[in-house]
């Protein structure tokens, strides 16, 4: 999607407010700009697109000048505890009702200090009123001066035509050229004082170089020779001087720029810069109409899922029935097997059946081993024998089978071949039916 980034300046001395805009292709080269009063951005911007309507595609700049940027230190041992003592921390440097002012903060960490950027309801309102006449809708409005990297051990400062902006680490205002010298040198040795003796003299600099070096960076104008050295001499840290050439960019191009830099080494290590837009001003999601498109298939697409979702359910119930009607019916087959056993329940089932499956040939047989046995030794005979009926006892390990056999010596081969299969073998009767023996035999592993 293309990017807008719009940028609010005020006029100093003069209630005007200056307006420059920039509008990035997808592949992020500037398609457009313009700069002009309220009326004409209005009209400039309105006419982009509704694709300004999306958050993630509108960043605004707005004067560091209205915003009051400090660090503070909030006691608390979560995040969301720091975030509540907020307010209270920096109620003591505000000159206004607290809760006429908006706080935005930046990352908050346990122990560290909290960057915060306070600024009055009425003048952000102003601002999202003016926007909003255009139909954009910002999701990121940041201060001038945080188009400049955030970063340990560096110090941007960019002198432009009518002020001066500083942006460190723990440092981020606007001020004019008159006041900048007093306000370096009092940053530096609040920041970086030089170390004393034990005699309370100061460290010889050259003797004792700092542990680290600050870089400073110079945008857009330069310091004397003079005011560099000034600024040396007090501090305890050595100062390395960045001087970057603007390229005859103005200072909205120039500014502009940075800021995308800035986007692009989001992530890099570098801390993001701070978003007005929180609390009760965080934009809402923009609203995609492709999905108005796709809503009928959508609905659709629901109307399936719940009928699937019922025959799912009806099948599980269907299922659970049919579950508890077999194992009522294997219940019973098992009571009526081992007619000794009259406890079992449905729970315990699986576990005796298991202990009569699992007992092996050299302790007393289960039923399956020894109907499995009888059942090879009758399946061997060439007039296969038929078996009527068959009971077990558990307790006693004990197998009565009437079965129907060709005639007498059969009914002896079988009986013989029982034995050499390791069982006792009990004809208990034994009579004539028919052309057909029908005999009942006790069989005892």
């Amino acid at each position: 999607m293309p990017k807008l980034i719009l940028r609010i300046r005020t006029q100093k001395f003069q209630p005007v407010e200056l307006f420059n805009w920039y509008v990035f292709t997808d592949s992020g080269i500037l398609d457009s700009a313009g700069s002009g009063s309220q009326q004409l951005m209005i009209e400039k911007v309105g006419a982009l697109g509704e694709w300004t309507s999306d958050p993630s595609n509108v960043t605004v700049l707005v004067s560091s000048t209205d915003v009051l940027s400090m660090q503070v230190s909030v006691p608390g041992r979560s995040r969301g505890q720091i975030q509540k003592a907020l307010p209270y921390v920096v109620e003591e440097f505000v000159a206004e009702d607290i809760d006429n002012v908006h706080i935005a903060h930046g990352i908050i960490e346990r122990g560290k200090p909290v960057d915060c950027s306070i600024v009055s309801k009425d003048l952000i309102d102003s601002w999202l009123n003016i926007i909003s006449a255009s139909d954009a809708v910002p999701g990121l409005l940041m201060l001038d001066a945080d188009a400049f990297p955030n970063v340990p051990q560096e110090l941007h400062i960019y002198i432009g035509e009518r002020e001066v902006m500083l942006r460190g680490a723990d440092l981020i205002m606007s001020t004019d050229m008159t006041a900048l010298q007093s306000i370096l040198a009092a940053h530096l040795t609040e920041q970086y004082p030089i170390k004393e003796t034990e005699d309370g003299e100061a460290q010889d600099r050259i003797d004792e170089q700092p542990s680290f070096e600050l870089n400073v960076h110079l945008h857009g104008g330069n310091l004397s020779v003079l005011e560099r050295t000034q600024l040396e001499t007090i501090c305890g840290v050595n100062l390395h001087w960045v001087e970057h050439d603007m390229h005859a960019l103005s200072e909205s191009e120039y500014l502009i720029q940075k800021v995308i830099e800035r986007t692009k080494n989001a992530g890099s290590g570098e801390l993001p810069a701070i978003n007005l837009l929180q609390g009760q001003y965080r934009p809402a999601r923009a609203v995609n109409k492709n999905w108005y498109k796709w809503r009928p298939v959508a609905a659709m697409a629901l109307i399936l899922c719940g009928l699937l979702l019922l025959t799912e359910t009806a099948k599980s119930v269907w299922i659970g029935y049919k579950a508890d009607k077999l194992t009522n019916e294997s219940v019973l087959l098992y009571k009526d097997i081992f007619k000794s056993d009259r406890r079992v329940t449905a729970a315990g089932l699986q576990r005796r059946m298991a202990a009569h499956l699992g007992k092996g040939n050299n302790e007393q047989a289960g039923f399956l081993n020894i109907l499995g046995r009888l059942s090879k030794i009758l399946g061997t005979q060439v007039s296969k024998p038929k078996l009527e009926n068959l009971s077990f006892n558990n307790t006693r390990g004990e197998l009565t089978t009437q079965i129907l056999v060709a005639d007498f010596e059969m009914l002896e081969s079988i009986k013989k071949a029982l034995i050499n299969n390791g069982f006792n073998v009990e004809i208990r009767t034994a009579e004539q039916k028919g052309e057909l023996v029908s005999a009942r035999l006790l069989l005892k592993s």
